[in-house]
């Protein structure tokens, strides 16, 4: 090879491995396609086999999106690659169903699936999300607020999910609207003084477990036949002390 022709190729490598790169990113949503395909081979070909699979299609869809996000901080370019592996996902259907009328039957299952996708993405973020109507003090749920004060908020989130958002995101976007705010969040975020709420119930259940304890084997103690045993007196009055204590931190958790 003559010396034009190494340098050439070495001023080209940079480039190839840009370009592989590039081709490469969209292929790890190419390939979940393909080991679902592989997968429903099987139970796809009688008409009527599509609903079986609806579900596992929905699945699907979701963790392309999951994906997409883990590496695209972008929105439009999660919505590139969605779109990537949905026309991926279409031709292997149509492939897997086979016949004449393969296409038709794949895309009315993708259609299915996916409508039933945003339908529990929309449902689901309505559950955590209040509405921020004045009239209401946060009191209600998006879920569980027919009034026409909640239509901006569903609105927003049917836009902004098009937008190629995650549920997460959303719930961050709605909470920093100059409507929202934190009370805008159904949960509160777990952090700063709110761990205080997510750590309250297992610690209550914890000690609420040692206080039972406590009290069978003081129970059982009482009800077995014969004397005490050396040194029950005094495991008595650790029970004892142990029941206390824990009474004193519920009480003082409550208040």
């Amino acid at each position: 090879m003559t010396a034009p022709a190494i340098r050439a190729r070495a001023a080209a490598a940079p480039c190839l491995i840009t370009l592989i790169g590039a081709l490469r990113a969209p292929a790890q949503e190419a390939e979940i396609v393909e080991a679902f395909l592989s997968s429903v081979k099987g139970s796809l070909g009688a008409p009527g086999s599509e609903a079986g699979v609806r579900p596992q299609v929905r699945a699907l869809l979701g963790e392309v999106e999951a994906r997409a996000a883990e590496r695209e901080p972008e929105p439009a370019k999660r919505i590139e690659r969605a779109k990537a592996a949905r026309g991926a996902l279409l031709d292997g259907l149509a492939a897997v169903l086979g016949g004449a009328e393969g296409p038709a039957r794949a895309e009315a299952l993708l259609a299915a699936a996916e409508k039933e996708h945003m339908q529990a993405r929309v449902a689901y973020l309505e559950r955590s999300l209040i509405c921020w109507c004045p009239d209401e003090s946060w009191t209600r749920t998006l879920a569980g607020c027919p009034d026409g004060c909640a239509e901006e908020q569903k609105r927003l989130i049917k836009d902004w999910i098009g937008e190629g958002l995650t549920d997460r995101e959303v719930v961050e976007r709605m909470a920093a609207h100059p409507k929202g705010g934190p009370k805008v969040r159904a949960v509160p975020e777990a952090k700063g003084a709110n761990w205080v709420g997510y750590l309250f119930p297992f610690v209550a259940f914890g000690a609420a477990a040692a206080l039972v304890a406590v009290l069978l084997r003081r129970l059982t103690r009482r009800t077995s036949g014969g004397g005490p045993a050396p040194g029950a007196q005094a495991e008595a009055s650790a029970d004892d002390a142990i029941g206390e204590g824990i009474e004193r931190e519920l009480r003082e958790m409550e208040g």
